[in-house]
C-alpha cells in the first residue's frame, strides 16, 4: 500500500470519519473492555484517528501518560481538538 495514498484519504475523511465509523466504534467499545485498567503508567495509541478510542484510554486509565499517533494531520487536529485538556500528547507519524 501507498503511505502517501493512506495519509491523503485519512485526511480527505477526517472532518466526518465517525459517522461512517461503526464497525470502529464497536471494536473500540470491545477492546478497552477486555484491557485490564491496572499497572498503566504510559500508553502509546498508534493510528488514533479522530481520538475515539484515545478517549476510552483516558477515561479508564486516569493517572497514565497518553501519546497518540496518526499518520494524518488532519485526523490529529481533529482528535487534539476534541480532547482539549483531557492531557494527552498527539503526534504525526
Amino acid at each position: 500500500m501507498d503511505k502517501g495514498i493512506i495519509t491523503r484519504n485519512f485526511s480527505r475523511y477526517a472532518g466526518f470519519y465517525d459517522k461512517c465509523a461503526d464497525v470502529q466504534f464497536k471494536a473500540a467499545g470491545e477492546l478497552i473492555g477486555v484491557v485490564d485498567k491496572n499497572g498503566f503508567k504510559s500508553i502509546l495509541e498508534i493510528g488514533c484517528g479522530r481520538g475515539t478510542y484515545t478517549l476510552l484510554l483516558r477515561e479508564k486509565f486516569k493517572t497514565a501518560q497518553i501519546k497518540a499517533m496518526d499518520i494524518s494531520k488532519a485526523m490529529i487536529e481533529v482528535a487534539s481538538a476534541k480532547l482539549e485538556n483531557k492531557a494527552i500528547e498527539f503526534e504525526v507519524g
